[in-house]
């Protein structure tokens, strides 16, 4: 084999990954790389990465970058882009966008820090996209929603290829009459407002999977307190206007805020619920309903203010949730509540659940005297077949502090779990 060859292997290998370019010199040196043997190197070119500060670019650098996509759309074939400081980046030369645009082969874009520069992008491009990654923040810059920055107007020329969205917007993803999506599965929706259910049965009817999540989670925008009696009747609206419109007849997991979920107003069989930022506080009837509505064979809970664990309510409540039979708990409890009454409620969930197969149940534990206290617990109850539990290890967190990785107790149920690993 000459050289040539091993040179030709060596940058197949390189280029297995997505390149990640994070710097106007690194920037400079793939472009250099990749012109030195353009036809058996950019072809090989399948991911990129471009993460920038504004400052660390320069114009003459964005317009390499432009005439790098320009002068390569015919042997490139790159399927997944990925512009962090989305928007920054596009400023950088006046027709970077209609260079990217004029590429054919991406499938998956992600755009974070995203503006209407961005939104032009997904318009315009000839890519057939089936995976988007959207983050839209309020920045201050001043620039309105209209038909041409809305998400769900942008991606208008994709609604029979995009198979997932992900997005984070200051403004809600779907309006009356917006484009739909028949082949969407996949949704994650961020910093959203409360849900007008007719419009996301109509933008995505054939959903799979829907996830609600915030980037922080003290500024969820969801919250019980004083905001129940504003969700209960929100969720009453939805639930009417579904008599009318029909549902999401595909729809198996839903993971996020429970209270995202109580709003949606989904009174349907759900098979899959990861319900997370409990500790918002939680209406345990509230809860009751919608669990009784979901009918799910797997249930996760995390919860970090544990003195909704530890409510008797919660327990009967559990009881009555007769289909659940693989169940996740997650607590994350603060240093002063007592562990010991945390185990005693593992007991009696674990009595009390008739069709539960398997538990997950994640805790802050830092001695070996604690997991021994829960190894006897365990120990004395005919239900349990088998468990294991994970031994705590620490990292170091950015600031030098070491950050506990908790470990998880996994526990197999009785004879209903046979056949299970």
């Amino acid at each position: 084999m000459t050289c040539r060859a091993v040179s030709r292997d060596l940058a197949k290998l390189l280029l297995v990954d997505d390149v990640e370019l994070r710097s106007g010199s690194r920037l400079i040196s793939f472009l250099s790389w990749v012109s030195r043997d353009l036809l058996h190197r950019a072809p090989f070119v399948r991911g990129l990465i471009i993460f920038i500060c504004p400052p660390l670019y320069s114009e003459a650098e964005g317009e390499m970058l432009t005439y790098f996509f320009v002068f390569l759309r015919s042997v490139l074939t790159l399927r997944c882009l990925t512009l962090q400081d989305a928007e920054a980046t596009l400023e950088l030369h006046p027709n970077l966008v209609a260079a990217i645009a004029e590429l054919t082969t991406i499938i998956d874009l992600a755009l974070i820090d995203a503006g209407p520069r961005s939104c032009w992008l997904l318009r315009s491009t000839s890519s057939r996209l089936e995976y988007v990654n959207i983050t839209i923040r309020d920045n201050g810059d001043d620039w309105e929603m209209n038909q041409d920055t809305h998400l769900a107007y942008s991606l208008a020329t994709h609604t029979s290829s995009l198979g997932e969205l992900r997005t984070i917007s200051i403004w809600n993803l779907v309006a009356p009459g917006c484009p739909q999506y028949p082949n969407l599965r996949h949704l994650s929706v961020g910093e959203m407002e409360l849900p007008i259910i007719e419009d996301y049965v109509h933008a995505f009817p054939n959903l799979q999977s829907l996830e609600v999540f915030e980037e922080e989670e003290e500024d969820c925008v969801y919250g019980w307190d004083d905001e129940l009696t504003v969700i209960t009747r929100h969720r009453e609206r939805n639930i009417e206007a579904r008599r009318h419109i029909g549902t999401w007849m595909q729809l198996r997991a839903f993971d996020g805020f429970f209270c995202a979920l109580y709003a949606f107003g989904l009174t349907f069989h759900i098979p899959e619920l990861c319900l997370t930022n409990m500790h918002h506080g939680l209406d345990l009837v509230a809860l009751c309903t919608a669990l009784e509505d979901g009918q799910p064979t797997m249930l996760e809970l995390s919860i970090s203010e544990v003195k909704w664990f530890l409510h008797p309510e919660f327990v009967s409540l559990m009881s009555g949730v007769n289909t659940v039979r693989d169940l996740g708990i997650n607590l994350q409890p603060a240093p002063e509540e007592p562990k010991e009454e945390m185990e005693f409620d593992l007991e009696s969930i674990l009595v009390r659940v008739p069709r539960l197969l398997m538990i997950y149940w994640g805790w802050p534990c830092s001695s070996v005297i604690e997991q021994d206290t829960i190894v006897h617990i365990l120990a004395t109850l005919d239900c349990v077949e088998s468990f294991l539990i994970m031994v705590d290890f620490y990292i170091p967190d950015l600031d030098g502090r070491s950050k506990n990785l908790e470990p998880r107790l996994v526990v197999h149920l009785g004879s209903q779990g046979e056949g299970m690993m």
